[in-house]
């Protein structure tokens, strides 16, 4: 009986070696293309290898949610809203609430917006309701967030106001 496949050592013997600068269907561009695809692929490796330590080793500061003795990240709320108004009474006196608003987003009519409420103690809410409820909840509540803190602020000055006159 005769093998009619060759043998790997025939196959080796037989097969042309490859140079590659004097092959003419060589092409730089080809070469080029692979080494930027190799590169890419050992940049995304090492990418992924920071994020999975970044994350790994990700710890929230709480003592940078700590205002006046309380950690924001514990208040007993239940969403972003009810988290800002308890945050609020905890950063702000009444006399900066009721005169200035949370965020101001629009100018109404020819008058001219009250002042807004301090930028950094804003700014610690809402880093505070991103790490506590995620970022996708906190996109999804900022509109309400920012309406009703704006309302709180409207409330107690309206109630400010009241106790002046008397």
């Amino acid at each position: 009986m005769v093998s009619e496949t060759p043998s790997r050592a025939r196959m080796v013997s037989e097969t042309p070696s490859r140079n590659l600068f004097e092959d003419e269907s060589y092409d730089e561009e080809e070469e080029q293309e692979e080494d930027i695809i190799r590169d890419t692929h050992k940049f995304i490796q090492h990418t992924h290898k920071l994020i999975k330590k970044l994350v790994k080793g990700y710890k929230v500061d709480s003592k940078r949610f700590t205002v006046n003795g309380r950690d924001l990240l514990t208040l007993p709320a239940r969403d972003p809203v009810k988290f800002c108004l308890q945050a609020m009474d905890i950063l702000f006196t009444k006399e900066e609430l009721g005169t200035k608003r949370f965020k101001v987003t629009r100018k109404r009519g020819d008058r001219e917006p009250l002042p807004t409420l301090d930028e950094t103690k804003v700014k610690l809410i809402d880093d505070a309701i991103i790490q506590r409820y995620g970022l996708d909840e906190y996109n999804r509540t900022a509109a309400q967030v920012r309406r009703q803190a704006n309302q709180k602020c409207s409330d107690i000055g309206t109630k400010v106001l009241k106790k002046n006159k008397t």
